[in-house]
């Protein structure tokens, strides 16, 4: 299992909600739907009770800017989830940055190609993730070869 702090978990959980809320601007009218001690709560579950699921946190400056989120699976390493703050996207290469520290720190014989899904609504992932190097193989699927 994955242990994580409390700490950190209410940090990785203010990078969603703010995130989230960014990009769906119009939710905020209706933000304890979104944004509950029951959606925290659940969150703090999944992290804790899936198996073989990993977060790996990207600090500057001793504060969290982001995360991210992955399981091993069919020989690949998969991307479930990637948040950066607002003020480190697309700042000095931090997505290459975090993906590098997952590689490093992850396990390459449990895979030979890194995948994940994108949101098709998400041009701004998509791109990112493109520029990377990540090819859309499947609808939502992307990946890149190590």
């Amino acid at each position: 299992m994955n242990k994580i702090s409390d700490e950190v978990k209410k940090c990785i959980y203010k990078i969603i909600v703010n995130n989230f809320f960014l990009t769906y601007p119009d939710k905020l009218n209706n933000r304890e739907k979104y944004d509950s001690i029951d959606s925290y709560n659940n969150r703090n579950k999944m992290i804790d009770e899936t198996p073989n699921y990993y977060i790996l946190t990207y600090s500057i400056d001793n504060e969290i800017v982001g995360f991210i989120a992955y399981r091993y699976m069919n020989n690949k390493l998969c991307l479930s989830e990637v948040q950066i703050v607002p003020e480190y996207q697309g700042v000095d290469n931090t997505l290459k940055k975090m993906l590098g520290k997952v590689i490093d720190v992850s396990n390459k014989t449990k895979y030979e190609k890194v995948c994940g899904t994108i949101n098709p609504k998400n041009s701004k992932s998509i791109n990112v993730f493109s520029h990377i190097g990540m090819i859309n193989v499947d609808k939502l699927w992307y990946e890149i070869s190590l």
